[in-house]
Parts: C-alpha cells; structure tokens; sequence
C-alpha cells in the first residue's frame, strides 16, 4: 500500500487510524498466500516446459520457457514466502501438519526448485526455504512455550 501524502500515512500508521487498517494487510497477505498455493498446486508438475532433459541448460530452453505455463505461475513461485511471511504468527495455522503448505510442500516440492531454477531464481528460492524455516522455527518456539 502507498499514500499519496505522508500525512496520511502518519494517521493509518500510528494512533486511531491505525485501527482502520489493522488486519486488513496481513489478511489480504493471507488470501494472497493461499491463491499462490492454488495457482501453483495446479499448474506445477514434472517438466513443465517439456525439456525432456534433465541437463538441459536454460540458455537453450528460452523459447520453450517463454511459451510455457511457467510464465503464468512466475510470481506465485518467487513471492509466495514473502505473502506467507507478512501474516501475523497466530495465522500461521496454514503451517500445520497436513495444512496447506505442508500438503504443497510435500507434493510440488521439486517441481517448485525446478520452476525456480528455470526462471533463474535459486538464490531466491534458497532465501525463501531460508525464511520459511524461520517462520516454523518461531511458531515451534512460541508453540512450546
């Protein structure tokens, strides 16, 4: 969200108007996380730009991955963590076993480090696994306690 004017910020940022706003970010993180889930629970699959080769490099598969699905679940594979990362702890409920990321890990896992690696993003896949063994770290240490 970005305010035309600092003033406006400075009222939805702290005060009374703080409570206009509060949730409504971390909710729509919330069902942002989750349609990235969906998106990519349906599109990603082995191969998805039919490369055929497991050592195929990605200077060579340009026009494949140009026309393919990936494409269309490219942002949904980069920022999904961040969405997740941006909802409040007690929401993280979607971080149960068998929730909806745990069922999406436990299915597209690769498929995922694979879409990564094709848009050339596995610095940023690593930072994401990185965040998201964070995010469970914390809501095991705050479970337990």
């Amino acid at each position: 969200m970005f305010f035309v004017h600092l003033s406006a910020r400075d009222y939805f940022t702290s005060g009374d108007g703080k409570k206009v706003l509060e949730g409504t970010v971390a909710t729509q993180h919330r069902r942002t996380a989750d349609c990235l889930l969906d998106a990519m629970d349906s599109k990603l699959r082995r191969d998805m730009c039919n490369l055929q080769k497991p050592g195929a490099r990605i200077q060579e598969a340009t026009g494949r991955i140009k026309g393919s699905i990936l494409l269309q679940i490219a942002y949904a594979c980069e920022y999904w963590i961040e969405h997740l990362s941006a909802c409040p702890q007690d929401s993280h409920n979607v971080l149960s076993d068998d929730g909806k990321t745990h069922r999406f890990l436990q299915r597209h896992l690769l498929y995922w480090i694979e879409a990564m690696s094709l848009l050339n993003k596995i610095p940023v896949a690593i930072a994401a696994i990185q965040k998201l063994q964070s995010i469970l770290t914390r809501k095991v240490v705050a479970h337990s306690a």
